[in-house]
């Protein structure tokens, strides 16, 4: 076991020392000292993917132990690294929908983890919290609201693009949504920085074509995001459209 301990923490090749984690994690199991040093390992270890592997084996191997959820919902709120906290989040979304609280505590982590523009939505741990609702609280009265508020107000670019896309996909037919949908086309405070990013007021304008193709409005709504939206992608986008609308009705 220590020989294992040695290469976790010290070993140069950080695969080494995730493997050597995971081994020990697996292969002393039983041994009193493993869980501890598991845990000392998940907070203090100075390589992220180290960290990350401490508390997937924690929350795996011992899910049962009485301490591991409010240690999983302790690293999730108020760990310093966000791969740590999307780590334990991940754990906690998937599977614990049984216990009490949790869409709660998911929630929270939602609106209160601190706001970080420049990670990626995959890597985003209020993006996975969000996700974790959506997988295990699809029909919870509160679902629907929070989504809605996300895309309106989240001052996350990518988390309001998020909670569209995902409106669109669970509740195109909910009444209101078109008009929902038309106001985030038109008013998502979005403002280009990279050319990379994807704009949620396409997305809106790209989801309304596709799920109300024969909606009055849509045909005025592209001729106005064409002229006057202050992005230049969605105005190429919105004239595109227009173009092949005007050859469909030839």
């Amino acid at each position: 076991m220590s020989w294992l301990q040695a290469l976790a923490q010290f070993d140069d090749d950080w695969v080494v020392r995730v493997t050597a984690v995971e081994k020990l994690a697996n292969g002393w199991k039983d041994n009193s000292g493993t869980l501890p040093w598991l845990k000392t390992l998940a907070w203090s270890d100075n390589y992220g993917a180290v960290r990350v592997e401490a508390v997937e084996q924690v929350a795996q191997g011992w899910k049962e132990e009485p301490e591991t959820l409010p240690w999983l919902k302790t690293l999730a709120k108020s760990d310093e690294y966000s791969t740590v906290r999307l780590a334990a989040i991940s754990q906690l979304a998937d599977g614990r929908n049984g216990e009490p609280g949790m869409f709660e505590f998911l929630c929270n982590c939602v609106l209160n983890i601190p706001f970080e523009c420049e990670e990626y939505l995959e890597y985003n741990p209020r993006r996975r919290a969000l996700g974790g609702i959506l997988d295990q609280y699809p029909n919870h009265p509160q679902t629907l609201p929070l989504l809605r508020d996300l895309a309106e107000n989240d001052p996350d670019y990518e988390v309001r693009e998020f909670a569209v896309q995902e409106l669109a996909h669970g509740w195109k037919d909910e009444p209101g949504m078109f008009e929902f949908l038309h106001n985030r086309a038109l008013n998502d405070p979005f403002e280009r920085k990279d050319d990379w990013e994807y704009n949620p007021r396409q997305l809106a304008l790209k989801i309304i074509i596709k799920n109300y193709p024969n909606h009055p409005q849509i045909l005025p709504l592209l001729r106005d995001r064409s002229l006057n939206d202050p992005d230049e992608k969605v105005r190429d986008f919105a004239t595109e459209k227009l173009k092949n609308w005007s050859k469909s009705c030839e």
